[in-house]
């Protein structure tokens, strides 16, 4: 096989790809702690290794077809996109689940650090269903509100933003719901306790 120049370039985005994609699917699953550049540059060659090894038969036989048919350069992008989608999400849930750790934990009674790296980054990733919060605010006043599918909790380690898709007044006589409420936005500085109630199908 002669390797022209453009193949160079064409042969290494296809190595690079599958790192990347199945570090963004690790990272949309589990989001981690902020790293480097250049060790984020050598996770997705490693990850990119991992997925060409478990794939290689696959790539053997994309190889192997007439790489002077037009769909040739088509069929491998797809199947480096489509491999490296199972891989990522493969390994994005066995870190979510923690299985591995269980498994470390089991055989070899070791504690290993939580693929979650903080409280806030935990609790709103597990909120499958929503629930119900109790926002209190810096100036010691409090806001209500539900924490659903159209609510949003930054996962920015810099900036933990908080939008609440509903609102409500709390006090002495429960929860009355505020007119035409759209949500509300919760800028960081403003955020010293949040309280999680119940469910959101336990209305």
């Amino acid at each position: 096989m002669t390797i022209k120049s453009i193949d160079v370039v064409i042969y290494t985005a296809w190595f690079v790809l599958p790192g990347y994609i199945i570090t963004r699917i690790i990272n949309t699953l589990c989001p981690g702690r902020k790293i480097s550049d250049s060790i984020n540059l050598l996770k997705c060659i490693g990850y990119s290794l991992i997925d060409i090894a478990l794939w290689s038969w696959l790539y053997k036989i994309c190889i192997d077809c007439n790489q002077k048919a037009w769909w040739f350069y088509l069929l491998l992008t797809g199947v480096v996109v489509l491999t490296s989608t199972i891989t990522g999400l493969a390994i994005g849930l066995i870190r979510y689940c923690g299985f591995f750790r269980w498994l470390v934990l089991k055989v070899f009674k070791i504690q290993i650090e939580k693929p979650i790296p903080t409280a806030w980054d935990n609790i709103f990733s597990s909120r499958k269903f929503g629930c119900w919060v109790i926002v209190t605010l810096g100036n010691g006043k409090y806001i209500g509100g539900r924490f659903s599918a159209n609510s949003h909790a930054s996962s920015d380690q810099d900036y933990r933003d908080l939008y609440l898709e509903e609102t409500y007044e709390v006090d002495e006589n429960g929860w009355i719901k505020t007119p035409n409420t759209e949500g509300v936005w919760i800028s960081p500085d403003e955020i010293k306790k949040i309280e999680f109630i119940g469910d959101g199908n336990n209305e």
